[in-house]
């Protein structure tokens, strides 16, 4: 999605002190920064275990199998891992694939 996206084509904003540039048309700053920073986390130490971007070799079910099984140990109280964070950055991961064009179906 942004690796082919044509910004050469976005509509330009002025602010109110004159300065004009091309409109963004996402807000990253609505982004939850301390949710973000949990994510890093997770991913930090994933990559020191398994590798940096070992997850885009795994498939897309998968990543939604465990995104799965986090939530439901969190929803009965396990508290052995941030299952949390690690849902949300497996979810990330099978979003990526999904966009991207990179998972099995």
């Amino acid at each position: 999605m942004l690796k082919n996206e044509e910004t050469h084509k976005s509509p330009t904003v002025t602010n109110p002190e004159g300065g004009t540039q091309s409109q963004v048309p996402r807000d990253y700053t609505l982004i939850p920064p301390d949710a973000l920073a949990s994510v890093a986390r997770v991913l930090y130490n994933g990559c020191s275990k398994y590798g940096r971007d070992n997850w885009r070799y795994i498939d897309c079910n998968d990543h939604l199998n465990h995104v799965l099984n986090h939530v439901y140990l969190h929803l009965a109280g396990n508290t052995q891992e941030d299952h949390l964070s690690n849902a949300a950055t497996r979810m990330l991961m099978a979003l990526e694939l999904n966009i991207t064009g990179d998972h099995d179906e």
